[in-house]
């Protein structure tokens, strides 16, 4: 039951407990003109071939050269709840703990926290859903840059924006800025202002109406 290769063997049928075939010679699959095989190397590696390419390579490392086409996921050894791969047709997800981490379709890439979407890619940037914590600075570069604050319970929305060199503080709702201050340092505020507390004055002790 046992055959040692060192050459060339071909045709016929044989059942063996082991078949061993020594590092310079290849096990050779008849019908793909001798160009599919498996093989071992000098290195202690075991080297699959198809049409005289290399395909995968296994040693301490498994190796994959050209395409790797996988039917639907990849699970995690002894743990089926942890896997990625492929839901349908340009569909690809991360799962973790049964609980999906990412997504991405033909559309968009999604970023989740324990099932909840948190991030969603877009034609002109991302959706963020919930809070942000930034430890370094945020800059926002853009002609006439703006930030929206949109209160999605009361009115009125308002924004800040950078219009030009001239700060504005702008009631969103009713299309008016509340607040302006020029480039020059002039501060315009509209309508009636009310302070609590004291207003100082320059050195002549003057306010101008």
């Amino acid at each position: 039951n046992n055959l040692v290769v060192a050459g060339t063997v071909t045709g016929g049928n044989g059942t063996f407990t082991n078949l061993t075939i020594s590092a310079t010679e290849k096990l050779r699959f008849d019908g793909a003109g001798g160009h599919t095989y498996i093989e071992e190397d000098s290195n202690d590696t075991l080297i699959f071939a198809t049409g005289g390419t290399t395909r995968l390579t296994l040693d301490a490392n498994a190796t994959f050269a050209g395409t790797v086409t996988i039917p639907e996921y990849i699970v995690h050894s002894g743990d089926t709840d942890t896997f990625f791969g492929f839901v349908t047709n340009n569909e690809y997800k991360v799962t973790v703990g049964n609980s999906t981490k990412i997504f991405a379709d033909a559309n968009a890439a999604y970023l989740y926290y324990q099932g909840s979407q948190k991030i969603r890619t877009t034609n002109t940037g991302i959706n963020v859903t919930g809070g942000a914590t930034f430890a370094g600075n945020i800059t926002i570069s853009k002609d006439v840059p703006v930030i929206f604050l949109t209160d999605t319970n009361s009115d009125s929305d308002y924004s800040i924006k950078n219009n030009d060199g001239v700060f504005d503080i702008r009631d969103e709702t009713n299309g008016t800025n509340r607040l302006r201050i020029g480039s020059d340092g002039t501060v315009n505020i509209y309508n009636n202002t009310t302070f609590a507390g004291n207003i100082a004055t320059a050195a002549d002790k003057r306010i101008s109406v």
